[in-house]
């Protein structure tokens, strides 16, 4: 039969591939030292992972006692030493008789039959959490046994928690990343070093199904002739290199359909924070069409501050340095239509003045050229 500690370890390795398995990590952690539940809390990730812990339990800690006795009775012992022990109990934080007069033993431990508690610590220098075990009061607190098997253990456990959330920040903020190039009007592609294509937007793809300018082929990301092709691919290698210094390169690429050629920005990825969620080795390729249709700055108010068309025109024309009455003319409006506008626009932006409206809209869209 194998050993109950490589058994839990086996499931803390699972739990870092799917964080949704980390309660019943936390359940196998609580068997190994005979504890009727626990959870592991990270303050700076606002983790909490619970296992065997009532709701109203939860509540009540999160409303009442996430500052409590041992938390402190840890920052002393931290204060005091320099760093925490591996694994530490109530009964090495503070005497018996001072822990059962508090608040937190007497209104959140004793009502549920907790007698005592102990934490494993796996703060690292980038994170902090502790995993927080409990027993019945019946069974006289965590013995020495309990304490050598869970200090065995933490450090792989320290290590998995780490890697198991920095493994969920990186997908929040991939899909962040990911969603916020899906809006973006020009075509952006992720690519190796040697073109494969491992991302595209919608906008890369539309490009793409077109194969005008650029096609995928093979999984390959090429442009319209070999010999743009060839140059393209220069481009990628160069940004994603495994030597010298990655560089950023820019061509354009023409057709016989388009009024204008399709313009090609080629950057490293590596050079991003977020490079090692996309490739260890990535380009990023972004595809500006000028003979797409621009957004520009009217769509960009209306995205803001909720602006209609026929407002947020009006708001450019002001930002251009029109008054009201130009701003009239020019767009073929009755003053009072533009001022009835001008008012649903200093409500939505939050303004009360022209010229506070013309700074807002500066900050927002550049200098404006009068």
């Amino acid at each position: 039969m194998s050993d109950p500690g490589e058994q839990v370890l086996d499931r803390i390795d699972e739990a870092v591939l799917e964080p949704a398995l980390w309660p019943r990590a936390v359940e196998a952690l609580a068997d190994l030292v005979g504890s009727g539940g626990g959870a592991i809390l990270s303050r700076s990730h606002a983790v909490g992972i619970w296992a065997r812990v009532a709701p109203d339990a939860k509540d009540q800690f999160y409303a009442q006692f996430y500052d409590n006795p041992i938390q402190d009775g840890m920052a002393r012992l931290r204060a005091a030493a320099g760093r925490l022990p591996a694994v530490v109990t109530d009964a090495q934080l503070m005497p018996r008789s001072l822990f059962t007069r508090t608040p937190y033993f007497n209104e959140f431990m004793r009502p549920r039959g907790v007698g005592a508690a102990m934490v494993v610590e796996l703060s690292t220098r980038d994170t902090s959490g502790a995993l927080n075990l409990t027993k019945d009061d019946t069974d006289g607190g965590f013995s020495l046994d309990d304490i050598r098997r869970m200090s065995r253990l933490q450090p792989q456990l320290s290590r998995s928690f780490w890697l198991s959330l920095q493994l969920g920040v990186r997908d929040r903020v991939a899909h962040s990343l990911l969603d916020a190039f899906d809006r973006c009007p020009n075509g952006v592609f992720v690519v190796d070093e040697g073109g494969r294509v491992s991302y595209a937007n919608r906008a890369a793809e539309a490009l793409a199904r077109l194969g005008e300018a650029v096609a995928v082929t093979s999984g390959r990301l090429r442009a319209s002739t070999p010999a743009q092709t060839s140059r393209l691919h220069g481009l990628i290698a160069g940004a994603a290199s495994r030597t010298g210094k990655p560089g950023v390169g820019a061509m354009s690429i023409d057709t016989a359909s388009r009024r204008r050629p399709l313009l090609v920005v080629v950057a490293p990825a590596r050079a991003d924070r977020v490079a090692s969620l996309l490739s260890g080795r990535s380009a990023i390729v972004y595809l500006i069409d000028p003979d797409a249709a621009f957004t520009g700055p009217a769509h960009i108010l209306s995205q803001l501050f909720g602006l209609s068309a026929a407002e947020a025109r009006v708001a450019l024309a002001i930002y251009e340095g029109a008054t009201a009455r130009e701003a009239a003319r020019q767009l073929g409006s009755s003053f009072a239509t533009v001022r009835s506008q001008l008012a649903q626009i200093y409500e939505k932006t939050q303004i009360h003045r022209q010229a506070d409206l013309v700074r807002v809209l500066t900050q927002v869209l550049g200098k404006a050229t009068h």
